[in-house]
């Protein structure tokens, strides 16, 4: 609702004080390694949306750097 756009507003650049892109993309790419080792990942939504069955490490970095 419009009424609550100030304080979403001033909550969304309150929480990118905390964003620290080389740190932030580490850890990203840390949990995406380690999803890609979770059992049944073959055809997993997670997969398909980031890279198209492509889990591998040259894949993630080729995401991240190009996403973020």
């Amino acid at each position: 609702m419009d009424r609550n756009f100030p304080q979403t507003r001033q909550r969304i650049l309150l929480s990118l004080r905390n964003f620290y892109e080389p740190t932030d993309k580490a850890v990203f790419k840390e949990l995406l390694l380690r999803a890609s080792k979770l059992e049944g990942r073959t055809g997993s939504r997670q997969s398909t949306i980031l890279f198209q069955g492509d889990f591998s490490e040259p894949a993630i970095d080729a995401f991240l750097n190009k996403s973020l």
